[in-house]
């Protein structure tokens, strides 16, 4: 046999034949090194903030119904930021050591790196902010100049929102906003919800009698062609039960005086209510005597007891309406 070492390698084992000095420094630096841990894998923890990439704002606004204490529908508008976030998350870096077989779960050990840190992929984060109300600005209506008050509020005195509900059987308009610089606004108005921010219960009950609803109605007498005037009504119950859906209505020959709508809903026992709409009577109406009839309704049907007839004098345009009775 030689004197040099004979190594046999069988079945996967190392059986030392003849072993000298040499080879067995060389057997223990290869077994040292099958018993050397894996380096450590890093991996991101948990997240300790966000790093902002770029940032874009853009101005917009917002329009919704707000109440109203009378016959006037209002629109509250809100100035809105709009931000559009790039962002990375910036993790803690951890590192996961390995001890001795892999798949041993026991033997896996977790650290935190002190002041290092993962950063993740991109993020794109959209951010809708109230910048407060959208306060004496000028806006078109559906193509209509208006302008809001210093609490953002538009007060529709021309009734231009209820004229849209004139049109019978119609149940919801859409309202377009322009505001120079920002994006258009839609807004979807149902006559319950308009109802509803003018304080009118729109909703039906057990019928009642309701012989002892009075009506008054005031308006001016006589108006000039190009002016303004505004129609007054009151609803009084006087039964000791309510009385839903009340409502009046305009009819006339003329399309300028007809068809304005007054809304009352449920009028309560020994309750009234008021409800008034401004008219304009346009520049090319010949001045004369003019008719109408102001009909009144529930949910019951007409109530036909209860119209009111109309006669109005629409003089020449700056004709001296002191002398009008």
């Amino acid at each position: 046999m030689s004197i040099t070492a004979r190594i046999t390698v069988q079945f996967g084992l190392v059986r030392k034949s003849v072993l000298s000095p040499a080879s067995g420094l060389i057997l223990a630096v290869l077994l040292a090194s099958c018993t050397t841990p894996p380096p450590p894998i890093p991996y991101p923890g948990r997240v300790v903030g966000h790093r902002v990439v770029s940032s874009e704002e853009r101005r917009a606004f917002s329009a919704e119904l707000a109440p109203s204490p009378d016959s006037h529908p209002r629109i509250r508008f809100t100035d809105l930021r709009l931000l559009t976030i790039r962002e990375v998350p910036v993790h803690e870096k951890m590192l996961e050591y390995r001890i001795g077989d892999s798949t041993d779960r026991s033997a896996v050990r977790h650290e935190v790196v002190p002041d290092e840190f993962i950063e993740g992929p991109e993020q794109i984060r959209n951010e809708r902010r109230v910048a407060g109300p959208l306060a004496g600005r000028d806006l078109t209506l559906n193509g209509r100049p208006i302008r809001t008050g210093a609490d953002g509020v538009f007060v529709d005195e021309a009734g231009y929102i209820l004229s849209l509900f004139d049109v019978p059987f119609r149940r919801d308009v859409l309202l377009t906003f322009h505001c120079a610089g920002r994006a258009d606004v839609a807004l979807r108005v149902t006559r319950a919800a308009l109802l509803a921010s003018l304080g009118i219960d729109p909703t039906v009950g057990k019928a009642g009698p309701r012989g002892a609803l009075r009506f008054r109605v005031e308006l001016p007498q006589s108006i000039a062609t190009g002016g303004v005037m505004v129609v007054r009504v009151t609803a009084e119950n006087r039964e000791a039960t309510p009385v839903w859906g009340v409502e009046g209505r305009l009819f006339s020959r003329v399309p300028w005086l007809g068809g304005k709508s007054f809304y009352f809903g449920r009028i309560d026992p020994g309750s009234s209510r008021v409800f008034e709409r401004r008219i304009h009577v346009p520049s090319a109406v010949p001045a004369g005597t003019y008719y109408a009839l102001l009909a009144f309704m529930d949910w019951l049907g007409p109530n036909t007891g209860r119209n009111v007839p109309i006669t109005l004098r629409v003089l020449p345009a700056g004709a001296d309406r002191s002398a009008a009775p």
